[in-house]
């Protein structure tokens, strides 16, 4: 790395990686702005970031890719279905992209009324957003497979960067 500059790696995925969001505005390009104004020195943001990737990949890809930056700061941005094993991930996206999650038709005599429309949406999202909920409480069991294998990266992780000194 150029002298006198700091690094930052972020790891992550599609969140990190700025998914739905222009290039300018994903968190390790505003990172990258606020630091070099706000601290009035030289930093650099490496975004390693890989839509899907979970945490056990994610150690891997810092092990093998990340500490070759030099990093001064290593980042993961971490969401909840990181704790998913590959296996678990994939069945998850293959039954969403076949569940039906389109609000209740429309029945024209009820949909004048306003609060009828806004109480039949609100139900039908209520019941959505249980049904990820208890989704995301399920990989985070004492026992699942794939939490158990992220907390081990996450300490992998946590323990590489101390070793180097580097803030995680």
């Amino acid at each position: 790395k150029p002298e006198g500059v700091r690094r930052l790696v972020c790891l992550g995925d599609s969140f990190t990686w700025g998914a739905s969001v222009l290039f300018d505005d994903a968190y390790g390009q505003r990172l990258e702005r606020w630091l070099n104004e706000r601290r009035g020195e030289p930093w650099e943001v490496v975004n390693l970031a890989v839509p899907g990737m979970n945490t056990v990949g994610q150690a891997a890809q810092l092990e093998k890719e990340g500490f070759a930056y030099g990093p001064d700061v290593v980042i993961l941005g971490y969401v909840l279905n990181d704790s998913e094993d590959e296996s678990a991930a994939e069945a998850r996206r293959a039954a969403d992209w076949l569940a039906d999650r389109t609000p209740p038709p429309s029945r024209p005599l009820l949909d004048r009324s306003a609060l009828v429309r806004v109480v039949r949406t609100r139900l039908w999202a209520t019941t959505e957003n249980r049904r990820r909920v208890e989704g995301f409480r399920s990989m985070y069991q004492p026992t699942y497979s794939g939490w158990v294998a992220a907390q081990k990266a996450l300490r992998a992780m946590g323990g590489a960067c101390r070793q180097r000194g580097v803030p995680f």
